[in-house]
């Protein structure tokens, strides 16, 4: 009796095994995705998860022409497919998920594809299905390291994202169903996350086929203003000419973990010394060749003027009149706005004097009393006032002690991490401001591109100068010492 119970049960543990077995893409149905790949990509479709569908669609963003969204960007060109040989490489990577790679015979590039089951499904269904997962109003975070990202981060999207509404005056419905829908945030690790993810070897992007982000910046400003004008467009071709595309993100987000400010001051600097015109980068292969630490400076701070001196919906037409289902060099429509809209040059210097972090030489009564490390808020100007010596941390707290910024880190790495919000550093030649929860440069001053070429005034070792508050959360001026003049 004994013996035939542990006969049955060694059956249902093998039958219990076989059925928790993952199932992984036969080769059949691999052969058969690859031939339609091949043949008939407008088919591909049938071959995707239902759950990557209603991801894809989630938002209504469509392209023209474009039928198969989930594969933009990962579809071989004409070209390619003349040199893809016959085989192709399966590689099990676990729990039922497979990778798909086609190599072309000159191996200059390859496509990848993955699998759960026998159904396509995006690489980042794939390589984020372990990563923490939470949500906000209007976004689904998905994050690889959760001591790399701050709650505070959570916030100053949501804040973003609600003065972009009302920037590109989204209708009601437009917002109920960003809110339903929800943005997909992947905060990453690092860039090789990332290029597992998208394809791409890059610090953050805009995933067109599933209006994704995914970065290593916890607050990727950049990134999402480039889905907020989609959304906002609808529909729209693929190819916007760079110059607007960039442009307007750039103005609206900055770039880099860089402010829209900073970024806005170096094209105005390079717009007052003539070391670049805006209408050079009219010409899309002249943009594509400037680098991009000239040419993303420019066309944010044109895109701005734009902006301030167009009412948005005009500003989306521009925006849409230089959109082409295909890459084109010219828009006239650029052209003909430069020579009839006047007033950039002056726009340009006023943003060269009315800078965020100003210089001053304080009398000798207030050298005579400063502290080192100081910092005193004028409520009168609303400039907070800095005698620094070289680097001062400030603010936050100890909720959050497991938090670890990777701008911190970039910044120094002797010092242990104490859960500071901000950092300032000073010597004669620069200023920068960090918002450290956020990862971010908020504030700058370089010697290199004032227009004087003033040096940061110092006294025993500490630099002086005034930032304007509204670098700062207005919940931290309590950090500041208070002054009437």
């Amino acid at each position: 009796m004994m013996k035939r119970i542990l006969v049955i049960l060694g059956l249902v543990a093998i039958s219990f095994q076989v059925i928790a077995a993952p199932h992984y893409v036969s080769s059949a149905i691999a052969n058969n995705f690859v031939r339609v790949l091949l043949e008939n990509p407008d088919s591909l479709k049938y071959f995707l998860d239902e759950s990557e569908s209603k991801l894809i669609d989630r938002l209504g963003i469509s392209y023209k022409g474009i039928t198969n969204k989930f594969f933009i960007g990962n579809l071989p060109d004409q070209e390619q497919i003349a040199n893809i040989s016959d085989s192709y490489k399966l590689r099990e990577i676990g729990d039922g998920y497979t990778e798909l790679t086609i190599i072309a015979k000159n191996a200059a590039r390859k496509n990848t594809y993955y699998f759960l089951g026998d159904k396509v499904i995006s690489p980042a269904a794939c390589y984020a299905r372990g990563w923490k997962q939470f949500s906000s109003k209007h976004f689904v975070f998905h994050i690889s390291n959760p001591a790399m990202f701050h709650p505070y981060c959570v916030s100053r999207l949501e804040n973003f994202l609600d003065r972009m509404m009302d920037t590109l005056q989204y209708s009601n419905d437009q917002k109920l169903r960003l809110a339903n829908e929800k943005i997909h945030y992947y905060l990453c690790a690092n860039s090789a996350e990332i290029e597992k993810i998208t394809g791409f070897n890059t610090l953050g992007i805009y995933l067109l086929s599933h209006d994704f982000l995914v970065s290593i910046y916890p607050c990727h400003f950049h990134e999402l203003a480039h889905l907020l004008i989609n959304y906002k467009l609808h529909e729209n071709d693929l190819f916007t000419h760079p110059f607007l595309q960039e442009g307007f993100a750039v103005a609206m987000g900055g770039r880099g973990g860089r402010q829209p400010d900073i970024m806005n001051r170096v094209g105005a600097y390079m717009q007052r010394v003539g070391l670049l015109a805006p209408e050079i980068l009219f010409n899309r292969e002249d943009f594509l060749q400037t680098d991009a630490s000239m040419s993303y400076p420019m066309a944010g701070l044109y895109n701005s003027f734009l902006i301030s001196r167009l009412p948005i919906y005009d500003y989306i037409r521009v925006y849409k009149n230089c959109s082409t289902p295909n890459p084109v060099y010219t828009c006239p429509c650029l052209d003909s706005l430069y020579r009839n809209l006047d007033g950039f040059a002056g726009y340009s210097q006023a943003y060269l004097q009315n800078n965020t972090v100003q210089l001053f030489v304080p009398d000798p009564p207030m050298l005579s009393r400063v502290k080192p490390n100081s910092v005193r808020l004028n409520k009168q100007t609303n400039m907070v006032m800095f005698a620094v010596q070289d680097t001062l941390y400030f603010g936050g707290n100890s909720d959050y002690s497991s938090y670890e910024s990777f701008q911190y880190k970039q910044l120094t790495g002797k010092r242990k991490y104490n859960g500071e919000k901000y950092a300032v550093i000073a010597n004669t030649d620069e200023i920068s401001v960090y918002n450290l929860w956020s990862c971010e440069l908020v504030a700058k001053y370089s010697k290199a591109f004032s227009t004087d070429s003033c040096s940061v005034f110092t006294h025993n070792g500490n630099s002086f100068f005034t930032v304007n508050a509204n670098v700062f959360d207005k919940e931290d001026y309590s950090l500041f010492q208070y002054s009437k003049k």
